[in-house]
């Protein structure tokens, strides 16, 4: 069977290029292992600037009658529990941040996705088809079956445990910059449903711990570590999720009969300084198969819609002049190398300026709520999402 355009992975990065393709009248097939509506490890933040982009696909009207719990508040412990309180602007008209759990979140995208215009195929690839050095499609198995698929482009888009770039770009996904996270869904705990909250440990530094709302009585809850730090012989992820619910200012507000329930783990690959090779002759690489999770603050929903956007925009020009080779698809590679990686840099630049000098970086969170300091001016000035002010 032969289609222009093979995406594995129906998650955001895959679903935002199919209905991109789609849309343009590409024939598009949308593989994914999973059955929708799936579950997904991560905080369920959904920020101003994905809003944006969902904006541009049209789904504008789609998310809003979801009914996902909207925050216009964060309050950030440092190291040393010294609290921050923002009160949190979008930059954009018509977004807002929301808390909008994946298993809802991806399975409305995908579905999007669908009417489009996309085939959805439920299958595990394989492996990618390389003739010539050249991808010219996939090897599925399907109920036990292997089947191949041919086309003449491939976007992988399957995640941190990419099939597609393991093979395409073996050295995508740095070990040393992997991250283990933990992820459950808290009642029973008091809360502000409109604020965000989170917590820079010194137990897990510097990754830190997290409190989203989803309603009003049930939160996303969990912390990442950084998977070289990380003992199970010495403190498993429970341990450390049980070490934060005994956190001054959480173990308070827990009821006697406080719940989690649906607690997950899995680990992703943060962006580094150098962005890897995601152009190949007859494929692309996007999301988080590309290795584009924000280095700082381990979001990722945003850069996979982003590079979606731009592989669908890219590869459907590509398709009308014939010529789906990487010097053609290297456009791709250009324009996230401008519009995405000038913000990981960004991201990283504070990380690492965090890891290095936790005392300074601590310091400059103290006067973020003082209007006139540089410190407010300057992470005002490198917000992307919101303008940051006192709460």
């Amino acid at each position: 069977m032969h289609h222009d355009v093979i995406i594995v992975g129906a998650g955001p990065a895959g679903s935002a290029a199919a209905i991109t393709l789609a849309r343009e009248g590409v024939d598009v097939l949308l593989i994914d292992r999973e059955r929708f509506p799936r579950d997904k490890v991560c905080g369920d933040g959904l920020l101003p600037g994905s809003i944006k982009l969902l904006n541009q696909l049209g789904l504008a009207d789609h998310f809003q009658s979801a009914g996902f719990n909207q925050i216009n508040r964060a309050l950030v412990i440092s190291p040393e529990d010294k609290a921050l309180a923002i009160a949190m602007n979008p930059r954009e008209a018509d977004t807002a941040f929301y808390i909008a759990p994946r298993y809802e979140f991806d399975a409305i995208i995908q579905q999007q996705a669908v009417m489009a215009g996309a085939r959805f195929l439920r299958a595990n690839v394989h492996y990618p088809l390389i003739e010539s050095g050249r991808v010219k499609g996939v090897e599925v198995i399907q109920s036990g079956i292997k089947k191949s698929y041919r086309s003449r482009c491939l976007i992988g888009a399957d995640g941190s445990s990419s099939t597609m770039a393991k093979i395409l770009a073996p050295k995508t996904h740095n070990r040393r910059r992997r991250i283990l996270w933990r992820r459950g869904y808290i009642t029973g705990l008091e809360f502000d449903h409109r604020q965000v909250e989170f917590y820079f440990l010194k137990e897990i530094a510097p990754c830190g711990a997290w409190i989203f709302p989803v309603s009003e009585t049930s939160a996303n809850i969990g912390l990442g570590q950084y998977l070289v730090d990380y003992d199970p012989r010495k403190q498993s992820l429970n341990d450390l999720l049980a070490m934060f619910l005994k956190h001054p200012r959480i173990r308070p507000r827990l009821h006697n009969d406080y719940a989690i329930t649906n607690r997950r783990s899995w680990y992703y690959h943060l962006a580094g300084w150098r962005m890897p090779a995601v152009a190949f002759d007859g494929a692309v690489l996007a999301g988080d198969a590309a290795s584009f999770l924000d280095p700082f603050s381990g979001e990722g929903i945003h850069n996979a819609l982003h590079s979606g956007i731009i592989a669908g925009e890219i590869i459907s020009r590509a398709l009308e002049t014939g010529d789906c080779s990487r010097q053609r698809l290297m456009k791709y590679q250009a324009r996230c190398q401008r519009e995405i990686y000038r913000i990981i840099r960004r991201s990283l630049l504070i990380r690492k300026s965090y890891e290095l000098f936790p005392g300074q970086v601590e310091k400059w969170f103290e006067r973020i709520n003082m209007p006139t300091s540089l410190a407010h001016k300057f992470f005002n000035r490198i917000s992307t999402n919101f303008e940051f002010t006192g709460a």
